[in-house]
């Protein structure tokens, strides 16, 4: 049996929505619009400046545009998504969900204490657990949109990978 004991934060569920954002087919797409073909073709239009008209102080404006474009139109649409999504929580939410949090790895079940109540979660109703690349948060998640967040940097007791794996250990013997 394994215990941890971890702050969930704010930042913490941006990450989970920012990463399940960016792995939006439509977003990505979106945003690579917004970094990549905007800001080029308005490079490529301050190149012509440059080169056919001379005209060196349209052409710079045009391509400081560009970059600016390129930098801060993906941090608004992110910014953006955000709010929309906060939207859906009131304060009492927000303030429900964040906050010190205990999970307790047991055969048969997750034990999760938040304010000193209990929640016994068996291992079926876990759909999947998973390590980002970074291995700086983990995520067990209940469907494709929810899942418990893990951050690392707030983690008091266990270490986070040895707790992860035997998590998925669990996990594994309960699906078989």
């Amino acid at each position: 049996m394994s215990e941890i004991d971890y702050e969930l934060r704010e930042k913490d569920i941006r990450f989970f929505n920012d990463m399940k954002l960016t792995g939006n087919p439509g977003f990505k797409k979106m945003l690579t619009s917004h970094q990549a073909i905007i800001p080029g073709a308005m490079s490529a239009i301050a190149f012509f400046y440059f080169i056919y008209y001379q005209d060196f102080r349209t052409g710079i404006l045009i391509g400081g545009v560009g970059v600016i474009w390129g930098l801060l139109v993906p941090l608004y649409l992110r910014h953006n998504s955000w709010q929309q999504v906060r939207k859906h929580y009131s304060d009492e939410d927000m303030k429900n969900i964040l906050g010190t949090r205990t999970l307790k790895a047991q055969p048969g079940r997750l034990v999760e204490t938040v304010n000193g109540e209990d929640t016994t979660i068996p291992w079926k109703d876990i759909m999947r657990i998973e390590i980002n690349r970074d291995k700086t948060y983990g995520f067990l998640y209940f469907d494709h949109n929810s899942a418990l967040i893990i951050p690392k940097k707030t983690i008091k007791k266990t270490k986070f990978i040895e707790f992860m794996q035997e998590v998925m250990e669990y996990h594994s013997q309960a699906n078989e």
